[in-house]
């Protein structure tokens, strides 16, 4: 594994935990107190099936995130390690990636690195 390898990794590995640590704060700070005025029961089960949906949600949108971070960082790498003869207009492909975010990575991986590597075996 080379050194950028291993700091887009880490960088990902980072932002997951940071997910994590912000959904324990934000569960921590939230006021779960209730007042019972109807004691049928049947809230109780459909909040916790609202609440199991959402959490997957949100969890699905974190791992989401972390892996279009890690793209992202991870193509940025691989535009600035390219010399301008492998990739004549690299100016553009590194304002590309960094306002598009994880869309212009996903971009330059299928239409630019994927050739280049292939030119390269």
């Amino acid at each position: 594994m080379n050194k950028f390898s291993m700091i887009a990794s880490r960088i990902t590995s980072a932002a997951v935990s940071l997910g994590a640590l912000a959904s324990t704060v934000m569960a921590a700070a939230y006021d779960y107190g209730y007042d019972y005025y109807y004691d049928s029961g049947a809230g109780d089960a459909l909040g916790a099936g609202v609440g199991g949906v959402m959490l997957l949600v949100y969890c699905c949108m974190c791992l989401i995130g972390a892996l279009s971070l890690g793209l992202w960082v991870w193509m940025l790498i691989d535009v600035l390690k390219r010399t301008e003869t492998e990739l004549p207009d690299k100016t553009t492909w590194i304002i590309i990636i960094v306002l598009l975010g994880g869309l212009g990575a996903l971009v330059y991986y299928f239409s630019k690195k994927r050739a280049l590597d292939a030119k390269k075996k």
